[in-house]
């Protein structure tokens, strides 16, 4: 049965395996979900000792993952001179 991912619910569990060519075009596979999970980047389900996972799991995860500028604040560093940058 093939599924695309707008045809699952928010809440639909799916394999990791589907997961991965549903929501990564295959990029992904079931391992690096295992891994993100272990991570605590990716909430999983287990149903009859199979893992699972939902659009909305999937959502939280990426935005989990997401990397950010850092944020640096000045004020405490001492005044120095910048070199080699143009603006």
């Amino acid at each position: 049965m093939s599924r695309d991912a707008n045809s699952i619910g928010d809440h639909d569990p799916v394999r990791l395996a589907e997961a991965c060519e549903l929501f990564f075009a295959g990029s992904l596979k079931p391992a690096a979900l295992r891994t993100e999970a272990t991570k605590g980047n990716l909430d999983m389900l287990m149903i009859a000792g199979k893992h699972f996972v939902t659009k909305a799991a999937i959502r939280d995860m990426l935005e989990r993952c997401r990397l950010r500028p850092a944020t640096l604040d000045n004020s405490n560093l001492p005044n120095r001179q910048v070199t080699g940058v143009t603006e």
